[in-house]
């Protein structure tokens, strides 16, 4: 028996050696970021936690771990959650797996949901150590159901919203939740149950190959190209690229497509009519016959960089037609939009003969190389081959390469920013284009660059250069040129990835990218997937011969050809009905052209039909026969007055208004409040007044009563002050509009902003508006008052052309009312967003579940659309196959299996027996002794009862001799006398 045993010790032994050495070849390597979630309450137990503890550690040692391999983390949990240490802690084998063995073991309640909350809040972030483009995976053991299951329930769900991970769930034990677990994981593909923690050994290989298995996900859509026509009907596209994370060890590749396309500028190209000269008082209050504006000129910008830096070139400002833009008919602007001059007429410096083709590797290009384009602005990044082929030698010729290079160059945050990434396995950002203004400090960091070594994985270096190196945060500066120049020595580990990063690069990054293959070992057509085209792909034969691409790649990479900016927002229609054209516009600044680079083709301008609608006809003019002081009629309120609205108004308090024309803004808003039905199930009303700062008058639930809220507005006060738009509009979207503030869900939001100015800063409202419409679900009138308005402003902050509007004065205010209020009142339907799935209709071999949203983010009123789209979406889920039940022969025992019960409880009887029948013969010859002795006995000094009581007792095996043996003592001790009686006896 004991050689049986110490066989299937050996054989256990070697199996699990063989789960633990064998299986890192399936992924111990690749890259990913695990997290172990442990069941720390009273159910299970010191014990049991411990062999938790040995199950991770022997799960850990099966990696390879690292900061560029495999990084573990682990949470405990029991009536609270409890970190133990993060991704980033351990970066060593053995320090991991001694700190999992010194968890210590909590014991409370099973609060599941505050664990899955607290993993997907903290665990899986940058400071735990979350690295991009790596797979997540969390580990959740537990022996037993949580506290609340419905929390736990809505604490999954959130987890797979909001976290990109794969989710395992291993439920040990009988006392689990089958569907609590199903919920937890990802899907029942990722559910495994054991029958104890003694079981958890046998998971170990079968977890580590699911887990190892990483489905390819897509990153997001980047931005829409340039549509392809700017009229008549094109097409532009945008792109994602499966690398979130990318497939590995077998897993699946995205699925779906890469690009997207869509047709775009499908209006018909616009004649543009003559221009008319029809000329109206600009004193006259807008009418529904709107006075024509003639166009005049904004100042001329700055002027653009000089083509040459010496030997005469050109320059050039342009201004735009939109001080006021043309409007109603009026006139354009006469003369010409961009003015040149001459500039930089010096003669060139005499370049020096060609000594830098005779000079050795160490010896700098000659400075007056930069006489080329040295102090023209430019961002360029250097993206280094550091993996085990290029070596450390071959590494430092590279950075030689790129010192020299940059010592031809003005160095600064005006003139030309250099960052370096390198990259092996993984890329590595050693500085970033804004790190060194200095050209001697860039340059001693390039020298201090150490190599790295490891495979070469250039799509990893082109995502990460495409996300991070031409960013603001990096330094990247609007309107100068993006260079990226692209340095290896060898082919890419996966070149199907690196043509798909590629592409993204391109697609994504305004950038000319340059490319040099150094040595044989290249692969060409790679190299120009990498690079912009052709012409900007080099290829030397050694490290060596690096030097001679110095002048060359410096002549390729400063010329820049002219790129335009993004078309600006459309101006103002000219007309409000019946057809009119408006214009937007872009400059060739993106960057401008210099250093012999081409201009932009295509125009500066382009046109649209707007406004086809035909004019309506205009109801008797019952408004204007109102005297000033009398309300507009309640009968309004019949189109909107009671359906629920959250209006807030925004209002110019700036020292340009005036306290009197101030109140006759007040006088405007309490005149629309009064066609209102006010209360918390009708309309309600805030009011933000703003000059300098912005100040809160009330909030939208302050006043829940019409007389009150009227009597409220015609009490605020007057400010004075500058116009500062954009802190006012910042105020708007931070606070007026929130819970706190009376914002109600599923309730049309409308803010109407009143001005009679231009702000103080135009550059900042234009984003803070722009933050107001990507962040707000409101629509945002604009109400500008007065001749010093700007139109592009008011567009800028209003959601439409459609939602701005104009009036000559505040006398003219009143003119307003009914056609805000019914422009107001139209709510167009607005979706909720998708509610969870629902169960699928089966377990497995294929099911649906859908979703359902609802046309109520408001619902449409007053003659408002209807939502587009589809209220339920379905989709396929489990569609793997059943697993086909095994027949119940596994309900017989190994031949490892102890010797069964039964069998136990027979040898256990006839051991008793033997020993009672062997204790019954020893008391016979026992008492024999005692009969045969009985008279040395008595003359002896000891008491022969106790003499036998004492060997009884020693010889007992279990109570029941005990006993016998003291019954025996008792009886022996009536009959005989004790010692002490012996002695009193006469001889």
């Amino acid at each position: 028996m004991n050689r049986m045993l110490l066989v299937a010790l050996v054989a256990a032994q070697g199996a699990l050696g063989a789960a633990t050495t064998a299986a890192p070849a399936d992924c111990g390597s690749s890259p990913s970021d695990i997290v172990f979630l442990l069941d720390s309450s009273g159910s299970v137990g010191d014990g049991n936690f411990m062999k938790q503890l040995d199950f991770v550690s022997q799960f850990a040692q099966t990696f390879d771990i690292g900061p560029r391999h495999v990084q573990i983390g682990v949470v405990t949990f029991a009536d609270t959650p409890h970190n133990e240490f993060n991704l980033n802690t351990y970066t060593d084998k053995n320090a991991l797996v001694a700190a999992i063995k010194h968890i210590t073991y909590n014991s409370g309640g099973t609060a599941t949901d505050l664990a899955l909350d607290y993993v997907k809040a903290n665990s899986f972030t940058k400071p735990a150590g979350d690295r991009d483009n790596v797979a997540n995976i969390l580990i959740v053991m537990t022996d037993g159901q949580s506290n609340n299951s419905t929390e736990t329930a809505k604490s999954a769900a959130a987890l797979h919203a909001g976290l990109n991970a794969k989710v395992f769930v291993i439920g040990i034990g009988a006392g689990v939740s089958t569907t609590e677990l199903g919920v937890i994981a990802s899907d029942n593909q990722h559910v495994f149950s054991v029958s104890s923690f003694n079981a958890l050994t046998s998971l170990q290989a079968e977890l580590k190959k699911t887990a190892c298995t990483v489905d390819g996900g897509w990153t997001s859509f980047g931005s829409y190209s340039p549509c392809t026509k700017t009229c008549g009907g094109g097409t532009q596209f945008h792109e994602r690229s499966c690398i979130n994370p990318p497939p590995a060890n077998g897993g699946a590749q995205c699925v779906g497509q890469a690009r997207e396309n869509k047709d775009c500028n499908t209006q018909v190209c616009p004649t543009i009519p003559p221009a008319t000269t029809t000329t109206t008082p600009t004193t006259t209050p807008i009418s529904t016959t709107l006075a024509s504006v003639d166009g005049d000129w904004t100042s001329f910008g700055s002027y653009s960089p000089c083509t040459k830096t010496c030997g005469g070139g050109t320059q050039f400002h342009e201004r735009s037609c939109t001080n006021p833009p043309p409007a109603n008919g009026g006139a354009q602007c006469i003369g010409q939009a961009r003015e040149n001059k001459d500039c930089n007429t010096q003669a060139c410096p005499t370049i020096p003969p060609a000594t830098t083709t005779t000079a050795p590797t160490t010896t700098p290009i000659p400075t007056t190389l930069a006489s080329d384009c040295g102090s023209s602005p430019s961002d360029i990044v250097f993206l280094l081959d550091s993996s085990g082929s290029v070596g450390d030698d071959n590494f430092m010729k590279q950075l030689d390469f790129v010192s020299q290079f940059a010592q031809t160059f003005d160095i600064g945050p005006r003139n030309v920013q250099i960052g370096v990434v390198t990259f092996a396995d993984t890329p590595h950002n050693e500085f970033n284009l804004n790190t060194y203004t200095d050209k001697n400090a860039l340059v001693a960091a390039i020298k201090h660059i150490t190599y790295i070594s490891g495979d070469t994985y250039t799509h990893f270096a082109l995502d990460y250069v495409k996300t991070n190196s031409f960013t603001k945060p990096a330094g990247d500066r609007n309107n100068v040129t993006n260079i990226l120049i692209v340095m290896t020595d060898g082919r890419s580990n996966a070149p199907a990835e690196t043509v798909k990063s590629a592409a993204a690069l391109h697609a994504g990054l305004n950038a000319k990218v340059f490319v040099i293959g150094i040595g044989s070992g290249v692969s060409t057509s790679e190299l120009e997937v990498i690079a912009s085209d052709n012409q900007h792909v080099f290829s030397v034969s050694s490290f060596d011969a690096l030097t001679s691409l110095q002048a060359e790649l410096k002549k390729t990479a400063c010329t820049v050809d002219g790129g335009w900016t993004s078309f600006g927002s459309y101006y103002p229609c000219t007309k409000t009905c019946g057809g009119g054209t408006q214009f937007h516009e872009r400059s060739c600044t993106n960057p401008p052209p210099a250093n012999g680079g081409a201009q932009c083709v295509g125009q500066a301008r382009e046109n649209e039909d707007c406004n086809t609608q035909a004019c309506p006809t205009i109801s008797p003019a019952t408004t204007t026969t109102t005297p000033k002081t009398t309300p507009i009629s309640t009968t309004l309120a019949s189109d909107c007055g009671s359906n629920p609205s959250d209006i807030v108004f925004l209002l110019d308090s700036s020292g340009s208004v005036g306290a009197a024309d101030f109140m006759k803004q007040l006088h405007f808003v309490s005149r629309f409040a009064q066609t209102f039905d006010i209360g918390p199930r009708n309309v309600q009303i805030g009011v933000v007044t703003f000059a300098t700062t912005p100040h809160n008058e009330f909030n939208l639930n302050t006043y829940t009563d019409k007389n009150a809220l009227v009597a409220a507005i015609q009490n605020i006060t007057y400010i004075s002050g500058t116009t500062a738009t954009d802190l006012a509009l910042n105020f708007v979207k931070a606070y007026s509009f929130t819970k706190p503030a009376g914002d109600r869900d599923n309730v049309a939001n409308i803010l109407i902003v009143m001005t009679d100015g231009q702000s103080n800063s135009h550059a900042e409202t234009v984003k803070s508006a722009a933050a107001l419409h990507a962040g707000l679900n409101a629509k945002v009138f604009a109400i500008g008052i007065g001749a010093g308005v700007s139109t592009t402003e008011l567009g800028v902050i209003a959601s439409d052309n459609q939602h701005v509007f104009s009036v000559s004065s505040f006398d003219a205010l009143t003119s307003l009312q009914a056609e805000l209020k019914k422009t107001a009142c139209t709510v167009d339907g607005g979706w909720t967003s998708f509610g969870s799935y629902s169960p699928c209709t089966k377990t497995c071999g294929g099911g649906t579940q859908f979703h359902e949203r609802s046309c109520t983010n408001p619902p449409p009123a007053n003659g408002g659309a209807q939502c587009v789209g589809q209220a339920r979406e379905n989709e396929d889920c489990n569609t793997q196959a059943c697993p086909t039940i095994p027949p119940a022969t596994t309900t017989t025992a190994p031949t490892t299996t102890p010797i069964s019960k039964t069998l136990a409880s027979v040898l256990q009887i006839v051991m008793v027996t033997a020993g009672s029948v062997l204790f019954l013969l020893l008391s016979i010859c026992l008492i024999m002794f005692v009969c045969r002795r009985r008279r040395r006995a008595y003359r002896n000094s000891e008491s022969v009862s106790d003499v036998v009581a004492v060997h009884f007792k020693s010889s007992a095996v279990n109570n029941e001799h005990y006993n016998i043996a003291t019954r025996f003592h008792n009886v022996a001790y009536e009959n005989y006398p004790t010692s002490t009686e012996t002695t009193k006896k006469p001889q």
